[in-house]
């Protein structure tokens, strides 16, 4: 196969489509989620938290783009449902029953192409999502998980790892602070993922991965790019003060004729 042959085969190869789950509830922000799911809490004036994590899905060419939506979900309908950003198109789907992560998987199971994106729609990772993708397919990895080395995981919990293989998660201890490496809340998943969603409700961070990572079948890789969530009013408000530079960054300009 020529250059132009292979280069067309590893376009057809990549992964175009992302999930994003924007059910949570954000119990902890108090008054501020009464009314809108933890995702769509506003940002800068008329941008909320969700739509960073969009733009980001369609500057890396992911052109399928699908809202999993629980709480409150016909407000994400109202704002999301059928736009496009740039080439990506928008779909919302609306779990029926609130039955977590993995229940809001299995609301999209009929439409899942053999690998995908899924992101929590809480938190935004600002690394290459290309190369994720690309690694899980040349891998041909079930599940892969981007980490992130934090100063302080106790509010996350911590994930142990040998080499690229996953191989524990330790829980939450708000009692011991220290560093090390958290789920950063994006995955590479393979469509088969959903055959381990047994039983509702279902968690695939709490029941499906820890169970492949027993298996030896789950793959992280350490990325170090900006991260941040909206699960506590002081991370909310560090997203409002930081997330908006990210869209405005140096740029280098090349005269052609010099």
């Amino acid at each position: 196969m020529g250059d132009v042959g292979s280069a067309r085969l590893a376009r057809s190869k990549r992964i175009q489509q992302a999930f994003i789950l924007v059910g949570g509830k954000g119990t902890r922000l108090g008054q501020l989620t009464r009314t809108i799911p933890k995702p769509l809490v506003e940002i800068t004036e008329g941008r909320v938290f969700v739509d960073f994590v969009i733009e980001q899905l369609a500057r890396q060419g992911f052109n399928e783009i699908v809202l999993l939506a629980g709480y409150l979900g016909h407000l994400v309908r109202q704002r999301y449902a059928g736009r496009r950003i740039g080439s990506a198109s928008l779909q919302v789907l609306i779990e029926p029953t609130e039955h977590g992560t993995g229940g809001a998987l299995l609301t999209a199971q009929e439409m899942l192409e053999p690998q995908f994106l899924l992101l929590n729609g809480d938190s935004f990772f600002d690394i290459d999502l290309r190369s994720l993708t690309a690694e899980a397919t040349a891998r041909n990895y079930q599940a892969l998980l981007a980490l992130h080395a934090v100063e302080d995981a106790s509010r996350y919990g911590m994930v142990d790892l040998e080499g690229e293989r996953i191989i524990r998660f330790r829980e939450k201890n708000l009692g011991s602070c220290g560093p090390g490496l958290i789920n950063a809340g994006v995955y590479v998943l393979a469509r088969g993922i959903i055959d381990r969603i047994r039983s509702l409700p279902c968690s695939i961070e709490t029941d499906v991965f820890p169970a492949l990572a027993k298996e030896g079948k789950l793959a992280g890789i350490v990325h170090s790019g900006y991260f941040v969530d909206v699960g506590l009013p002081e991370a909310l408000q560090r997203a409002r003060q930081e997330l908006p530079a990210l869209q405005y960054r140096p740029a280098a300009f090349l005269d052609r004729d010099s």
